[in-house]
């Protein structure tokens, strides 16, 4: 009788061990699909939670983030890849998992920069070692600024209708807290809640596009 078959309907013990070897067998090593564009696709560093969602992660063990990289590639003539462990990896369903992450402040620049290549690498805690085979792309914002306001004067104790036009302010995304400063220093003002107001010079996002346009969110207190 040969090794692995079956006995009166019963596998022999060299089948079974056989089929046991395949169902408890691991891969080494995975490779993982990413979205086309990192959520959201453009963000200034240190201060926004960037989303990469990969599909084919390894599973049947836990992912910690400190064994998790994530790689931010420039475009050409823009400097180095810059390498950050993740704030938080997030599973979300079969083998898809959600890498969160804070761009860091060495890839802040002047200009925006389009086209950045995220990937990501790491291991999860069974060992089973993962790399992404194409990547998502992000565009670095640079730091949002106040480009004017207007009117620039009121008189104390009367309700002003202030218009503050921002560059990679993001508006729409997220109202912002105004600070009013008086003269010298004096405590801050609180401000009435605000609202956004008006639309963007043809800048998608809420940002400056290539051509150096900037955006014209107006936030109206």
């Amino acid at each position: 009788m040969r090794q692995g078959s079956v006995i009166g309907g019963m596998p022999s013990f060299g089948f079974v061990l056989g089929l046991f070897a395949l169902t408890v067998a691991t891969p080494a090593f995975a490779q993982i699909n990413l979205q086309a564009f990192a959520s959201p696709a453009e963000a200034p560093p240190q201060l926004t939670t960037v989303h990469v969602i990969g599909s084919g992660f390894p599973t049947g063990s836990v992912i910690d983030p400190a064994a998790v990289s994530v790689t931010i590639t420039p475009p050409a003539g823009n400097g180095g890849s810059v390498s950050t462990a993740p704030t938080a990896v997030f599973h979300m369903i079969g083998n898809v998992y959600d890498i969160q992450f804070v761009i860091p402040a060495s890839l802040a620049a002047a200009q925006a920069l389009p086209n950045c290549q995220v990937t990501v690498s790491g291991h999860n805690k069974g060992g089973v070692s993962f790399t992404s085979n194409n990547y998502s792309k992000l565009q670095i914002d640079p730091a949002a600024t106040v480009l004017s306001m207007a009117p620039g004067a009121g008189t104390r104790g009367t309700t002003v209708t202030a218009h503050i036009v921002g560059n990679y302010t993001h508006y729409t995304t997220s109202l912002p807290l105004v600070t009013l400063t008086g003269p010298g220093g004096s405590p801050p003002l609180t401000p009435l809640p605000g609202s956004v107001s008006g639309s963007e010079q043809d800048a998608p996002h809420g940002s400056v596009c290539d051509s150096g346009e900037r955006d014209q969110w107006h936030l109206i207190w």
